[in-house]
C-alpha cells in the first residue's frame, strides 16, 4: 500500500504526531482513485462528498450516502495505512477510495478527524481501538487517556522498575517509543526493524550488546569504531604493510591472545588499543587512501564493516561511513536491517536462534575466541525476560519520578 501524502514528512514539512501547518486541504497522492467532491453545481442539492455512483468520476455527485456496489451481499473491506508508530493515518476501501484521515497530537489525541461518510472506524493511535463514549484507547493490558497522557491502571511490572512511574506512558516519549499490550514500551524504530526481519525486539537488543555491549557511544560522545589494519592492507594489495599500524597482512589483537593452546601477550604494537587508537589509524589511513579507510572500519551500533556498504544500502563506503558519523542510531539500525536482509543465510540463522551460525557469518570464522555466540544466546535469554533491561545504560533515559 502507499503510504499517505499528507501525513508524509516529507511533504508536509513537520513531523509524525506533530501540530499540522495547515488542515482541511488532503490531496490524494498521485494515480488514487479520489473520492467524490462535493457537489458545487448552482442550482442543485450540494450533496454530502459521498455518491451513489461509481467512486471513480468524483465531481458533483447527487446528494446521498455511501457508494452501494451492484453486488450488495460483499462485505466492504477497508485498508489502514499507519505511520512508524503504527498509528492510522488513512484508510482506503477496497476501490483505493480514501475513506478516512486521522492526525494525532503526540499522545494519541485526535487533532483531525475526516471521513466521508457517518462510517468512523475505531482503530486509531498506535493501531488500538478508540471508545467514542469514554475517549480511552484500549491496549489489552489497561485503558490510556490520551488527553491526560496517563493509563487507567498501574504497570503490572511497575515493581520491577522503581525509577519510572507505572502511570506514565511510553516513559514520556511517545515519539521514540510505543507500548503494544499496556506494559512494555519499546523503541518504535526496533520494533519496525524486528518487524521487517521477522524476528522478535529481543534478538536485535541481543545482537546490539553483545557487538557494543549496548553502548554506540565513546566516553568523549563519538562513536564506537574498530580500525582493523588486515582490511586495510587487502584494499591496498599491502602497498602500506611497512606500517604496522596501519596496514599489516594479520588482524589486530587483543591485550592477549591464545597461542598454541596457551594465553600470551600481544605486542603493543598488534592491539587494538583504546578508541582513540581508532579513530587516529583511521586519519591516518585515510589520508594514503581514504575509500579503503572507510571500508576498514566497523561503525557504532552494530559494528558493520564499512566494505559492507552496499549491502547495508550505501553507494560507497565514505558514504555509508560518513552516515555512521552522523551518530544518528537510527541510522545504525536500518544499516543493520538491510545488511541482515541482504544476506539470507543471516537472517535464517536470527530466525532460528542459530547463534553459532549467526556468529560465524556476522563476526568470522574466529567468533569462538569472543564467545560471541554464546554471548549472543545469554543476551537474547535477558531480553526476552526483561525488555528494560539495560536501557538506564544505553543513551535512552529513563525519567526519574
Amino acid at each position: 500500500t502507499m503510504k499517505g501524502a499528507y501525513g508524509d514528512p516529507e511533504n508536509t514539512g513537520v513531523g509524525y504526531n506533530a501540530v499540522l501547518t495547515e488542515l482541511g486541504n488532503h490531496d490524494v497522492p498521485q494515480g488514487w482513485i479520489q473520492t467524490p467532491h462535493p457537489n458545487t453545481t448552482p442550482g442543485t442539492n450540494p450533496g454530502p462528498p459521498v455518491s451513489w455512483n461509481d467512486p471513480s468520476n468524483p465531481d458533483d455527485p447527487q446528494a446521498g450516502y455511501g457508494y452501494i456496489p451492484n453486488d450488495t451481499t460483499r462485505e466492504e473491506t477497508f485498508f489502514y495505512h499507519s505511520d512508524h508508530l503504527g498509528s492510522t493515518s488513512y484508510i482506503t476501501d477496497d476501490h483505493a477510495n480514501i475513506t478516512q484521515y486521522d492526525a494525532y497530537l503526540p499522545y494519541g489525541e485526535l487533532l483531525v478527524d475526516e471521513h466521508s461518510s457517518s462510517e468512523d472506524l475505531p482503530y486509531k493511535f498506535n493501531g488500538k481501538h478508540f471508545d467514542e463514549e469514554t475517549g480511552l484507547y484500549y491496549y489489552g493490558a489497561r485503558y490510556m487517556n490520551p488527553v491526560t497522557s496517563l493509563w487507567y491502571g498501574v504497570d503490572k511490572l511497575t515493581e520491577k522498575y522503581p525509577t519510572v512511574c507505572g502511570y506514565v506512558y511510553t516513559l514520556d516519549n511517545p515519539v521514540k517509543f510505543i507500548d503494544e499490550v499496556g506494559y512494555k514500551p519499546s523503541l518504535s524504530a526496533l520494533r519496525k526493524a524486528a518487524k521487517k526481519l521477522g524476528v522478535e525486539l529481543s534478538v536485535i537488543r541481543a545482537v546490539f550488546q553483545t557487538e557494543t555491549g549496548g553502548q554506540t557511544y565513546t566516553k568523549d560522545g563519538r562513536i564506537k569504531i574498530l580500525y582493523e589494519r588486515h582490511y586495510f592492507s587487502k584494499f591496498t594489495h599491502g602497498k602500506y604493510n611497512k606500517d604496522r599500524d596501519i596496514s599489516a597482512p594479520t588482524p589486530f589483537k587483543g591485550k592477549t591472545h591464545k597461542e598454541k593452546g596457551k594465553e600470551v601477550a600481544t605486542p603493543e604494537i598488534d592491539q587494538y588499543g583504546n578508541p582513540s587508537n581508532q579513530y587516529r589509524r583511521f586519519e591516518k589511513a585515510k589520508k594514503l587512501d581514504e575509500e579503503a579507510a572507510y571500508s576498514s572500519i566497523s561503525y557504532g551500533s552494530f559494528q558493520i564493516m564499512g566494505s559492507n556498504y552496499k549491502d547495508a544500502g550505501y553507494k560507497s563506503a565514505k558514504e555509508f561511513g560518513d552516515a555512521m558519523f552522523s551518530a544518528d542510531e537510527d541510522k545504525m539500525l536500518d544499516a543493520f536491517t538491510n545488511y541482515i536482509s541482504a544476506n539470507h543465510a543471516m537472517r535464517k540463522a536470527l530466525l532460528n536462534h542459530d547463534w553459532a551460525t549467526f556468529a560465524r557469518l556476522y563476526n568470522g570464522p574466529s567468533y569462538k575466541d569472543n564467545k560471541y555466540d554464546t554471548k549472543m544466546a545469554e543476551n537474547y535469554k535477558i531480553f526476552s525476560a526483561d525488555p528494560f533491561k539495560g536501557y538506564k545504560e544505553s543513551k535512552i533515559k529513563i525519567p526519574s519520578r
